[in-house]
């Protein structure tokens, strides 16, 4: 086989593993004829060679660099009572059915529902909260109980109202808004379950205030929606206090990038800056501010978060130990050290190959006058002492590049801390890459399918 030959072969196998394409695409009679003329002495491979060796050679082949992925392992039919010891079963099923072991979880993230909570503690798991959620109580927590919160919102979603069901309404609002010079915006429907909509409905009822006004205060059925003074007051306060945090739960609502070692910076930002109270605002302003910060700090106050949330800061090069307490500092380093001295005991038992015949005839180096305690310690405070990374830079990137230290396991813990996934996280995700695989073969074989297209390569 010439190399021509095994570069386009790549190729194909490439654009049917990258762009999810049915097998059978390579025996169809457009795509034969395209590379034909695209090399007329290139002899196309059978699908049979491309689903059974091409694309799995490939797959083997592929390198792990680290990236974090979001893999669905299960939607499981459930037509048992949701209980705590069903759900706590089921998902001890789910982890079984993929050869994970449960004590090589790190943590587990649901939202507050009491059944799923308790299903997490009957499993002795450490559960992580998601922050969009929690944030989305503390603010609700914030609001509540406040007539005027109540009367000022409930307005704000009325006026919306009227001008949704109204098509004449939206094309004088549209008028009145060039007249005004204001932005051609569409007004927002608040979702009960979205604090973040609310937010966004008040900011632009604000904003197009003047248009709004003139549309309704002329008809006699409508004037009453137009926001009175008292109104506009506190729908300001309101939007000063929740606009800041829009973008934190933007930012922290992703799978693709690591956000967890982000939680413990952001609550010490929230409480120092974002929503700090400041001389300027109203009283009102001041008290959502503080609800919301009482309630977040309450609910990350559990000791088994605490420290999961101190490894995770701890292991990410962007923060270290910038926002560990002082007093806890100590004990987070004995236990990374623990961590690493067992780690690095593990993989010498592992990797124990066979001996060559060269073997016999090295000459072994000089041993270490250091020993592997003081060794794990002076690489611990090598990474303590590098410079942080910068802030929008990727731990897990960071991790892959990082040089070759005496045991190189700060970058392993990063990637298990960081990334929140299985502990042996390259082996973990191999693992369950070629069980997913394997049953992608099992499922191709046993439907005779040709239209089932391959697992994609990362």
């Amino acid at each position: 086989m010439s190399k021509r030959h095994r570069e386009l072969t790549e190729a194909v196998t490439r654009f049917l593993a990258k762009d999810m394409m049915p097998v059978n695409t390579v025996s169809r009679e457009g795509f034969v004829s395209l590379i034909n003329k695209l090399d007329r002495r290139y002899q196309l491979p059978s699908r049979n060679y491309f689903s059974q060796v091409a694309v799995p050679q490939m797959y083997d082949m592929r390198e792990d660099n680290f990236e974090l992925k979001a893999c669905c392992l299960g939607v499981v039919y459930f037509p048992e009572s949701h209980t705590s010891e069903n759900i706590a079963y089921g998902l001890r099923e789910v982890l079984a059915s993929w050869n994970l072991k449960e004590e090589n979880q790190v943590s587990i993230t649901t939202d507050n529902g009491a059944n799923v909570v308790k299903a997490t503690e009957l499993n002795n798991w450490v559960r992580l909260q998601c922050f969009g959620h929690r944030l989305h109580l503390a603010i609700e927590n914030a609001v509540k109980g406040d007539e005027r919160i109540t009367r000022a919102v409930g307005l704000c979603k009325r006026l919306v109202g009227r001008f949704s069901h109204s098509w004449k309404k939206m094309m004088a609002l549209k008028n009145a808004q060039k007249e005004h010079n204001l932005p051609e915006h569409f007004l927002i429907t608040e979702c009960p379950t979205r604090w973040g909509l609310r937010q966004k409905m008040i900011q632009r009822v604000l904003e197009q205030q003047r248009a709004i006004s003139d549309v309704l205060s002329p008809n006699r059925k409508s004037r009453h929606l137009v926001p009175s003074w008292q109104d506009l007051d506190v729908l300001e306060s309101i939007n000063q206090a929740l606009q800041p945090l829009q973008e934190f739960t933007d930012a922290l609502s992703g799978e693709s990038y690591v956000s967890v070692s982000y939680v413990k910076p952001v609550l010490h930002l929230m409480n120092t800056s974002v929503l700090a109270a400041k001389e300027e605002d109203s009283d009102l302003t001041k008290s959502i501010k503080m609800k919301t910060l009482d309630y977040m700090n309450s609910k990350y106050d559990n000791p088994a978060t605490q420290e999961l949330l101190d490894m995770t800061s701890f292991m990410d090069p962007r923060f270290k130990v910038g926002y560990i307490s002082s007093d806890k500092v100590s004990d987070i380093s004995a236990r990374v050290m623990s961590e690493i001295e067992a780690t690095v005991s593990k993989m010498s038992s592992e990797r124990r190959p066979k001996k060559s015949l060269g073997s016999f005839f090295k000459t072994s180096p000089a041993p270490s006058s250091m020993e592997p305690s003081h060794a794990v310690e002076a690489e611990l405070n090598s990474y303590l002492v590098s410079p942080t990374i910068d802030s929008e830079m990727d731990p897990l990137t960071w991790c892959f590049n990082f040089p070759e230290l005496l045991w190189s396991i700060p970058p392993e813990l990063s990637r298990l801390y960081c990334g929140l996934i299985f502990k042996k996280t390259g082996k973990a995700q191999r693992e369950v890459s070629e069980e997913l695989e394997k049953r992608t073969r099992n499922l191709r074989k046993q439907s005779g399918s040709t239209n089932v297209a391959p697992t994609g390569v990362p």
